[in-house]
């Protein structure tokens, strides 16, 4: 920290000068002086951006003041958002938003702002993602402002600089998918008794979220009705390695999903091995969700083995929606889906398991052969 203190230099009273007395990260105090400014408002200017080349050069790290924003917004959102989100702008942030030592005046001027939006335009990432990361840098600065940490001349710049590019910047991503070939290439490299077969196998058949998955307790299958019931997910809790059980991403998200006799004979057996009470998870058996890392782990490794090209977890769910749309395409069909994979509906929201026929809902899970 340093305490700022401007005056006339003493050597030439036609210029200004830094004259001030610096706390260095140790606890130290060091006297530092700058001369040859021809206001003080230049003084002032350069102050910062000064400071942080004189600790420097004394060998400790800087941390800029920017840094120190988007630190205290990630503890402010912390208690506003979802863990996922958390996750989310916090990943941005490390990756897009961390501008070494850079103070805000810096960060906040003209010529950094609009250099920044081109880098990130020209990066080649999908149209959404880059309106994602202005749009935290947004937020990031809409928060400073409230905050009084920045101007509203700073603040004003952001709006200008970062908003978000329109809607004919070519999308260089998409989701990948694979054949109900390639699933079964892969589940084909678990032995029978492995419990994780049965995890991923449930992945593909339901198209559920990988934290719905694992949220599921025994108190929400049910062996008589061929039913699961979906309405809550297991986030991994913010900087702990642990987990949280919150309700799902949207209310379109609490649903029945009705099963197959294959994957009802599953969680039967599942069941035998780990269902110690109806509070323990399905997966596997335990007083609390088994974390996301494995899964994701254990995927990779048998991608892997089974020589196939490399999905995330999350584009299981659209391998799924897409064998299933393949199957029928009629509207009935395209209801049943939507809500087997916990969206809202195009026209009708389906609010109960039997709101639509569950006739025609088993026909056409029956056509998978998983």
């Amino acid at each position: 920290m340093a305490g700022s203190r401007f005056k006339r230099d003493d050597r030439n009273p036609k210029k200004w000068m830094i004259d001030t007395t610096i706390t260095l990260p140790d606890g130290s105090h060091r006297h530092f002086k700058k001369r040859g400014y021809s206001s003080k408002n230049e003084a002032s200017a350069d102050f910062s951006e000064s400071v942080n080349l004189f600790i420097k050069k004394s060998g400790y790290k800087i941390i800029g003041d920017f840094e120190k924003i988007t630190d205290e917004y990630i503890e402010y959102k912390s208690s506003k958002v979802k863990i996922s989100t958390i996750f989310l702008y916090k990943g941005i942030i490390s990756k897009y938003l961390r501008f070494d030592s850079q103070s805000s005046n810096t960060v906040y001027s003209a010529d950094f702002l609009k250099k920044f939006r081109k880098k990130i335009i020209d990066s080649g990432l999908s149209q959404s993602r880059i309106n994602k990361i202005l749009a935290t840098f947004r937020d990031v600065s809409e928060f400073a402002f409230n905050r009084e940490i920045i101007p509203l001349n700073a603040y004003r710049r952001s709006r200008t600089f970062l908003e978000p590019i329109s809607g004919h910047h070519p999308i260089n991503r998409r989701y990948k998918i694979w054949t109900i070939g390639q699933y079964k290439e892969f589940i084909a490299t678990f032995d029978d008794n492995d419990k994780y077969r049965v995890l991923f196998k449930w992945l593909f058949f339901s198209g559920c979220r990988i934290g719905e998955a694992l949220a599921l307790q025994w108190k929400d299958f049910s062996t008589e009705e061929k039913t699961i019931h979906i309405y809550k997910t297991a986030s991994s809790r913010f900087s702990t390695g642990r987990s949280e059980i919150t309700s799902t991403k949207t209310a379109a998200g609490d649903r029945f999903i009705l099963l197959n006799q294959s994957m009802t004979d599953d969680f039967n057996e599942l069941k035998i091995a780990f269902g110690q009470n109806l509070d323990s998870f399905l997966f596997f058996g335990k007083n609390k969700p088994i974390g996301h890392t494995t899964v994701r782990r254990i995927f990779t490794e048998h991608t892997q083995k089974a020589n196939l090209p490399r999905i995330k977890i999350h584009e299981i769910r659209h391998s799924n929606n897409t064998w299933l749309l393949n199957v029928d395409q009629s509207r009935e069909v395209a209801d049943i889906v939507t809500r087997r994979l916990g969206r809202s509906s195009l026209k009708v929201t389906l609010d109960t398991y039997y709101h639509s026929d569950p006739a025609v809902e088993e026909e056409l899970i029956g056509k998978i052969d998983i």
